[in-house]
């Protein structure tokens, strides 16, 4: 979901979406676990291990409310 998006909003530069890609992966793979362990650390475990779902949860919903053109090549 998240790549077809990028791809989709790089305005036929697929180069620019990977690597767009690349960063928000790089930084969600450096952030998210230390935002859970120190939630876990200081609310509990369950709220620490909800974070990720409700991640998911805003991707979502963030999709379906801002959603990205089809390019001219997808419609055929």
């Amino acid at each position: 979901l998240g790549i077809t998006r990028l791809m989709r909003a790089s305005k036929g530069r697929p180069d620019k979406g990977m690597a767009m890609s690349s960063v928000g992966a790089g930084a969600a793979a450096g952030f998210f676990p230390f935002l859970v362990g120190s939630t876990a650390d200081s609310k509990g475990v369950v709220f620490a291990f909800a974070i990720p779902a409700v991640a998911l949860l805003l991707a979502l919903i963030s999709s379906i409310i801002f959603p990205v053109a089809l390019s001219k090549n997808e419609e055929k």
